[in-house]
């Protein structure tokens, strides 16, 4: 029984529904076939419908949205209207107004063909989220300019002539002020009323009030139906009732394709407005139902069956958000609603032309004046307290150049628009993510704590430059600009390596590319090294081909940590002489740290030798043992499932390492592999309790050794925090 009661609910608000797209269709009709192409009127109700039809037919099997359908947008139909127009008045003279009607059909259902394929395209490549890249402006000033077209054809509806300059001299006509003043009276009644009735049925149900009541005023006032379609407030009755059927011979011979290319430019503004008012009504319904789509089939489902829809007579039509969303509170929540919505739909291309002779115009076209007003405040003003000035400006720019020129001006500057707005908003980003000293940033190699002093004392030979982003232009002199003021000042200390790290660089054009040669000019003229981190290796190849003495002068290294670990060795080298450093022999080590206690700890040593590849230790064991390195370098290595270990530090002489595990008794959190053959002094939990209970004084001296240890490198890694933070 239950399931009985969905189904009539499916089937009852299917058939409502399409009921109501009707009267979509009718305004939209009446939009994009008025004035010289009025004649069109009924076929292109039909071809709407058919339209509708097939692709709500497509959305109702196919999409993830159970209750979804499909039809005709203001949007779009904005866009088709102006490119109608302009095919009118783009024939050669002499043409009747039958092949007018005919060429604007026939080209209409080409450009339905085209966005399809472009649809279908862009799904099938996963571009659905490339189109959200378009700047806001962009697409706001594109759709308010459909409203001001909507409203513009709303006239056009009501006064059955387009608004130019040479027609605004019919406004002084009585009577068709009298039918202006209707169409706005009614368009201001729907923005006063649908607000608080806040229903889905209400604009449609209104609509079809508004047309009884418009009879019912003609009836009391004695005026025939004949006299009202002679004045004007009625639409002609057309003399042909049935859809029109494309690709008969004698309307595509007439037909003057070569039209097709000079409305390029709608054409193309016509397929992205489809697009992003497809993906804005799935995000949309995605929010209200809290349903999962995937973007980029809902494209291709659509974009198919726009192919089809124009070989049987069809015009474009897409997800519609409202409808759908009125169709699901009616009650819909399987796909049967939307296979009985698209059947309806096309029944009524067949079965209600007929009705046309009794629309009001006024009516229809306040509805118009409510759609094109609704668009424009959305975009145009309310955007005002959204966006930043200049973008709002330019959202205005291009508004007034597509009303005055037509969309395929409006989409070649909103193009040229967003790559302006890209440029600069990009720019806007620091190329230079972060900047350290050698005092802030160490690589992952573990040193002496004589090596240490030296790297502090004299940090400021390494200057460490993170890059981000693409640098282009201006971001790339902006780049040598903030190299040279900071390893180079005019007063202060001077670096002797600069590096420039690239793994968060996208890619870099020919400036670019001339200011990483200036830098390296600049940094050879001082007696400095420029030092290059993280650049594709097919890149670094190119770099070393081109024979450049400046680009010849780079060090490349394949990460940062390397190029780090290079620099640090020379400043050590170049340093070291200054100093009376250790001998590198391990009591001569120990004897600094903890006094005469390195005699006493020596005893509870084992001295190992071990070779380059050999495991010190494994990942997994118990961590009871910490070591003294003498000489040689040793690597930590994590063990990754399903990959090669990840290397985490290297050690070299006179460090120690596995202290933590002996001090937690934990196990070993990764494998030390010995680099360089390396000689090292074992120190195992059993002889650290020994001395402990024996000689509680070296131990104290070896704990103090121990906690100096991770201090420093606990103070280290506070100064790179805090350097990230600047």
């Amino acid at each position: 029984m239950e399931s009985f009661r969905q189904v009539t609910r499916d089937v009852t608000s299917g058939a409502v529904t399409s009921v109501i797209s009707l009267v979509y269709s009718l305004s939209f009709a009446a939009l994009i076939f008025s004035g010289a192409t009025a004649g069109g009127f009924a076929q292109g109700i039909s071809a709407l419908l058919i339209g509708t039809g097939v692709t709500a037919l497509a959305v109702a099997v196919f999409s993830a949205f159970r209750f979804a359908v499909s039809g005709p947008d203001a949007n779009a139909c904005a866009v088709m209207a102006a490119m109608a127009a302009a095919i009118a008045k783009d024939l050669s003279v002499g043409v009747t107004a039958a092949v007018a009607t005919s060429n604007v059909l026939y080209l209409l259902a080409v450009s339905t063909l085209i966005t399809g394929v472009c649809l279908t395209a862009m799904g099938v490549a996963r571009a659905g989220r490339w189109i959200r890249f378009i700047p806001y402006p962009v697409v706001g000033g594109l759709i308010a300019a459909a409203g001001a077209l909507t409203v513009l054809g709303a006239l056009r509806v009501i006064g059955g002539v387009p608004v130019t300059p040479r027609t605004l001299g019919l406004l002084v006509d009585p009577q068709l002020q009298f039918q202006f003043g209707v169409g706005l009276i009614w368009a201001v009644l729907l923005f006063i009323v649908l607000p608080r009735l806040k229903s889905a049925v209400a604009l449609p149900l209104l609509q079809i009030g508004g047309m009884f009541a418009f009879h019912i005023a003609l009836f009391a006032a004695g005026i025939s139906i004949d006299a009202a379609r002679a004045d004007g407030w009625l639409f002609g009755a057309p003399a042909d009732t049935a859809p029109w059927m494309p690709w008969h011979s004698a309307g595509f011979v007439q037909t003057q394709w070569s039209l097709l290319l000079e409305r390029a430019g709608d054409i193309g503004t016509l397929v992205l407005v489809t697009t992003l008012t497809v993906l804005i009504n799935a995000t949309g319904l995605e929010m209200e139902t809290r349903t999962d789509a995937n973007l980029d089939r809902e494209l291709a489902v659509q974009g198919a069956a726009n192919i089809v829809a124009p070989l049987l007579g069809g015009f474009l039509g897409y997800l519609s958000m409202n409808r759908s969303l009125m169709n699901f509170r009616l009650g819909a929540t399987s796909r049967l609603s939307g296979i009985v919505f698209a059947v309806v739909a096309v029944m009524l291309a067949w079965s209600g032309m007929g009705l046309i002779g009794y629309l009001p115009r006024s009516l229809l076209g306040g509805l118009l004046l409510y759609f094109g007003i609704a668009l424009l405040r959305k975009w145009a003003v309310d955007t005002r307290l959204q966006l930043p000035r200049a973008e709002h400006l330019t959202l205005l720019l291009i508004l007034g150049v597509t009303v005055v020129f037509g969309f395929g001006y409006g989409l070649i500057l909103g193009v040229l628009v967003g790559c302006v707005l890209f440029a600069v908003t990009y720019s806007k980003i620091r190329v230079v993510k972060f900047s350290f000293t050698g005092r802030e940033y160490r690589s992952s190699h573990e040193r002496s704590a004589d090596d240490k002093a030296l790297l502090t004392e004299y940090g400021e030979d390494i200057r460490i430059f993170v890059l981000q982003g693409f640098i282009f232009f201006g971001m790339a002199d902006r780049l040598y600009r903030a190299v040279l003021d900071t390893a180079f000042p005019p007063a202060g200390a001077r670096a002797r390596f600069v590096i420039l790290d690239l793994k968060l660089v996208h890619g870099v054009d020919a400036s670019a590319i001339a200011s990483f040669k200036k830098i390296s000019f600049s940094t050879r003229a001082t007696g400095a090294q420029l030092v290059i981190t993280g650049m594709r290796e097919e890149q670094v190849a190119e770099w070393q081909g081109r024979a450049d003495p400046d680009l010849a002068a780079i060090r490349h290294f394949a990460a940062i940590d390397t190029g780090a670990e290079w620099c640090e060795s020379a400043v050590i080298n170049a340093r070291r002489t200054t100093q009376a450093g250790a001998d590198g022999v391990i009591r001569d080590w120990l004897h600094a740290e903890v006094g005469d206690s390195a005699t006493t700890l020596l005893t509870y040593m084992q001295r190992r030798s071990l070779a380059a590849g050999e495991v010190l230790c494994r990942q997994g064991e118990a961590a009871d043992d910490m070591y003294f390195i003498e000489s040689g370098r040793v690597a930590i290595e994590l063990d990754v499932e399903g990959s090669t270990a990840r290397r985490l530090r290297t050690l070299g002489p006179k460090t120690i390492l596995g202290e933590m595990g002996l001090y937690r008794a934990a196990r070993r959190s990764a494998n030390v592999v010995i680099q360089e053959a390396a000689v090292v002094y074992q120190l195992n939990v059993q002889a650290m309790r020994e001395i402990e209970a024996i000689h509680p004084g070296v131990a104290a001296r070896f704990h103090a050794m121990v906690v100096k240890t991770v201090a420093d490198r606990l103070e280290f890694s506070n100064a790179l925090v805090a350097a990230l933070q600047r």
